[in-house]
């Protein structure tokens, strides 16, 4: 299992691989490997998409996905 945060100055719906998984600003479990993180609409975020390698990763130091507001 591993570990991901994506941060955002507002709680949103995470996509990852296409389906909602998490809110923003809360950590998630998820599976090793490469995942494409976006944000639920609206889509006044930035970047557009972020692709990520997620590995050795602990709840104490999940890997951090920013997006910031347009």
């Amino acid at each position: 299992m591993e570990y991901v945060i994506v941060d955002f100055p507002e709680s949103r719906t995470v996509v990852m691989d296409g389906k909602g998984n998490g809110k923003t600003n809360k950590t998630m479990d998820v599976e090793e490997g490469t995942h494409i993180f976006k944000l639920a609409d609206p889509k006044d975020y930035k970047p557009r998409q972020v692709t990520r390698v997620i590995k050795n990763t602990t709840m104490v130091k999940p890997e951090e996905v920013i997006f910031e507001k347009k």
